[in-house]
């Protein structure tokens, strides 16, 4: 068996028996040091909202400490907001039938928003009791901000006028965001989904058991680097006028579609290099305009 593959089985296992410390999460705490100095506490708060509301208009960080918090509407933050747990052992779950996002900005849809930060929670999408379509951290128009060691799993495969929507974390329309560091499992569609949303950075993220791992829906200049991905159907996927995006230095395996795929013509000039993809259906398929592909390992065994 393949070492990742293998690392896969060792997470489980470790949450299993009720560890909850991943490769992932140890990546994350050597670049962010979480701390409560100079931070409001949830707990000291009715809710998670009432301590985010009781923040300055100039922004602030809440504190969640390990527990468990069942979540039945969505946490809503507005700019300049560092939402930030206690570790995978601070765990925001979405209640039975909630049917909404667990965390997304404030004012989706007014670009009013900017500069959110999530950090250092487990988030549960609890999908086998969702009927409609949820996501765990949603923003809209919320550019400049970053999502950063988060575990989310467990989201489900729902659809909205047809449209399938649910990811563990969706940004749309947010250029010049950053999603790394994070483990991301068990969704019935897409592990992140970025829509409408140029020069982000995606990185050292580690997926598994996802329709889709990462998926660009046209989306310009991403740098998507370093992240594993395991048993999705597709890995990565650029979808419809997603171009100039560097596909970098990833190891996908086992997908049972295609580890990356370019769906269309109008997908221009992306850079596909130096990624390692183990017994995929199909490694690569490029139906993309000027694509460069190069010095990638395909290996079936």
């Amino acid at each position: 068996m393949h070492s990742k593959t293998a690392l896969v089985i060792a997470i489980l296992l470790s949450l299993a028996l009720g560890s909850v410390a991943t490769v992932s999460q140890a990546k994350a705490l050597r670049r962010w040091k979480p701390t409560s100095s100079g931070a409001i506490n949830a707990t000291d708060y009715v809710s998670i909202q009432d301590a985010v509301d009781s923040l300055p208009s100039t922004g602030g960080t809440v504190f969640i400490p390990a527990g468990l918090y069942i979540i039945s509407s969505p946490i809503k933050l507005p700019s300049n907001v560092v939402l930030t747990g206690e570790g995978f052992d601070t765990v925001l779950k979405l209640a039975d039938g909630a049917n909404h996002h667990v965390i997304q900005n404030m004012n989706p849809g007014k670009w009013i928003d900017n500069n959110i930060v999530v950090t250092n929670m487990q988030i549960d999408g609890n999908g086998e009791s969702q009927t409609g379509p949820a996501n765990g951290i949603f923003l809209y128009e919320a550019p400049n901000s970053r999502i950063e060691g988060v575990w989310a799993h467990s989201f489900p495969r729902k659809y909205l006028f047809g449209i399938q929507v649910s990811a563990a974390i969706h940004v749309m329309f947010c250029p010049n965001t950053t999603i790394r560091y994070n483990t991301i499992g068990d969704n019935r569609y897409s592990g992140i989904f970025v829509s409408f949303s140029d020069n982000n950075a995606i990185s050292d993220n580690y997926i598994y058991n996802s329709h889709r791992g990462i998926y660009l829906r046209n989306s310009d200049n991403a740098l998507v680097k370093k992240n594993t991905i395991i048993n999705s159907d597709e890995g990565i996927r650029t979808y419809f006028d997603a171009s100039y995006n560097r596909i970098n230095g990833n190891y996908i395996e086992g997908s049972s579609e295609e580890g990356i795929i370019i769906t269309h013509p109008e997908c221009k000039e992306n850079f596909i290099a130096h990624n390692t993809l183990v017994n995929n259906t199909i490694h690569i398929d490029d139906q993309g305009t000027d694509s460069e592909i190069r010095r990638n390992k395909l290996i079936y065994k």
